[in-house]
């Protein structure tokens, strides 16, 4: 048995008396070699304006935490060494892109670097300087997709292939369909962030009505930014059909969860999480058979609509600096990200300059 293979298994059990959401902070140096009172203690040292972030740290520890715990019940850290690291990001290529092993990577090494300034390890012998997968070359960030005999489509052709199929799915009667179109729509006439379309309120919603859309006030967005989110009259037209056939007008989250939109049963109403949303528009981009350039995937996730977004906004005249507002960015560094055009629009529109 290899250093490597010994450390493999399947699965994150949170085991009893390790569940960080459920433990008390520790607000002094740990005394002791347990490595869940040195992430705790970590966490509380940990500072950050944004909660998403200060969660998802949370959640890469707890899986590292699970992980040590099933190979090292006493959960002492002088047993963490370079084979177990490796181990651990070796189940994460199991079950997560590259992209989401990098940032779970990079939450173990900025814990084991803060253990470093505590002399808890040296630099040589940091367990938690290993070496990451490298980052992969990035696809276009708009859509741009292929469908059935790799027909290429780009940008609005893929939007309005997947508002069509949505729309089908209505008039087939399909459960939650009306949430669902609103959802796509929402995400793309808001330029949304998933986890800020999960936040919006009923008593954010209000009608525009010189222009037929719908204005939520003060979206809380990344780092409790708060920001007016525009959508046009379409969105509007489907949030309306979708609160009046299927959620009801009671206050509380928008959009919901499915169990919170069963008639007849009276149910807590439940926001939907980020990954209800997810698997709604990866439902939709299989039914209407669209999956990445040159690959098989269906990597069409919600953030790609927010990209489509800005690259529309920047193709009719908007400024970075109007689009870093629609985006609730507070600079405009990452509208060039966001902008990002394949390559085949590149070369279609070079050709056209004479």
């Amino acid at each position: 048995m290899t250093a490597l293979s010994k450390y493999r298994f399947t699965g994150y059990p949170t085991l009893p008396g390790a569940d960080l959401n459920n433990l008390p902070p520790v607000t002094t140096k740990p005394s002791n070699d347990s490595l869940k009172d040195w992430i705790l203690f970590y966490l509380e040292k940990f500072t950050s304006p944004s909660l998403e972030t200060i969660s998802a740290k949370k959640q890469d520890l707890q899986k590292f935490l699970n992980y040590f715990l099933r190979h090292n019940p006493d959960g002492l850290l002088s047993n963490w060494d370079k084979a177990l690291t490796y181990g651990f990001m070796e189940k994460l290529k199991e079950v997560y892109e590259t992209a989401s092993v990098r940032r779970m990577m990079a939450t173990l090494l900025t814990f084991s670097v803060f253990l470093e300034r505590h002399r808890v390890f040296e630099y040589s012998d940091n367990p938690g300087r290993v070496k990451i997968p490298p980052k992969k070359s990035s696809a276009p960030k708009s859509l741009v997709f292929t469908r059935k005999k790799k027909i290429v489509l780009e940008g609005e052709a893929v939007f309005n292939l997947l508002i069509k199929t949505a729309k089908n799915a209505i008039k087939e009667k399909k459960l939650r369909a009306y949430r669902d179109l609103a959802i796509l729509l929402t995400l793309y006439y808001g330029a949304l962030r998933v986890s800020e379309l999960c936040g919006l309120k009923m008593s954010q919603m209000e009608k525009d009505y010189d222009t037929g859309g719908i204005v939520f006030r003060k979206a809380r967005g990344k780092g409790q930014k708060e920001r007016d989110v525009y959508t046009g009259s379409a969105c509007a037209a489907a949030i309306d059909n979708y609160i009046e056939k299927e959620r009801g007008n009671k206050q509380g989250p928008v959009f919901l969860a499915y169990p919170s939109l069963q008639k007849g049963k009276k149910t807590r109403l439940k926001a939907i999480t980020r990954g209800g949303v997810w698997r709604i528009l990866k439902r939709i981009a299989k039914k209407a058979e669209v999956t990445l350039e040159g690959t098989g995937d269906l990597p069409l996730h919600p953030h790609r609509l927010r990209h489509e977004r800005a690259y529309r906004l920047k193709a009719a005249g908007y400024s970075d600096s109007d689009i870093a507002d629609e985006l609730g960015h507070s600079g405009t560094g990452y509208v060039g990200v966001y902008t990002k055009r394949s390559e085949k629009a590149r070369f279609e529109r070079l050709s056209k300059v004479r």
